[in-house]
């Protein structure tokens, strides 16, 4: 799955396995998804978790990468 956003150039999301989703964003505007010591990252990552585990109805894993 690959989306064009304004500030976004790719949004890449792979299933690597059961129950476990990868998340890669890259962005101009990474320092704003980051934020100040990761706090914007984590939360991001906390919010995509939840959206999929309402969607899928299970527990799920999620790691996110920004420019990485």
């Amino acid at each position: 799955l690959l989306v064009q956003r304004k500030n976004t150039r790719n949004l890449e999301v792979k299933q690597e396995a059961d129950k476990i989703f990868f998340l890669k964003i890259e962005s101009t505007d990474s320092s704003i998804l980051i934020g100040p010591h990761g706090k914007n990252i984590d939360t991001l990552k906390i919010i995509l978790k939840l959206l999929l585990w309402k969607k899928l109805e299970e527990r799920i894993i999620v790691h996110l990468e920004i420019n990485d």
